[in-house]
């Protein structure tokens, strides 16, 4: 089975994948997921089959609103051009981010599209 993406709902506890199925969040005594036979706590419950993490990715958090004014730079990964010149980010904008922030120095590293943002840490909320 491959990895399905998951966004959560407006009921708590209901996903919607990638797939176009629905999926329920059954947190509780740990039990076997039918695809792999692994114990979880957390399993999704699909159809009539549960399934643990390992098939399933929740990606809630998506956008970023920034807290103070800031120069933000988009870095292609992988290559050693100098950073591209940065763009003002004013209090109260929002960026989308693909996934959770990786923690470097002073700063939190988000993945974007074409590379990634290095934020500084405390100049941000989740939107």
């Amino acid at each position: 089975m491959p990895t399905v993406r998951l966004k959560p709902t407006s009921v708590r506890g209901v996903y919607r994948g990638t797939d176009g199925r629905v999926y329920t969040r059954e947190d509780g005594a740990e039990r076997p997921c039918d695809t792999c036979g692994c114990w979880a706590h957390t399993l999704y419950h699909l159809a009539g089959r549960t399934v643990c993490g390992r098939h399933v990715v929740v990606t809630g958090r998506e956008r970023i609103r920034m807290t103070t004014t800031f120069a933000c730079r988009v870095y292609a990964a992988g290559t050693s051009e100098p950073p591209p010149p940065g763009t003002v980010l004013r209090r109260g904008d929002t960026m989308a981010v693909s996934g959770p922030p990786e923690r470097v120095g002073r700063y939190d590293r988000f993945p974007v599209a074409g590379g990634f943002i290095l934020v500084p840490r405390s100049r941000w909320a989740w939107e």
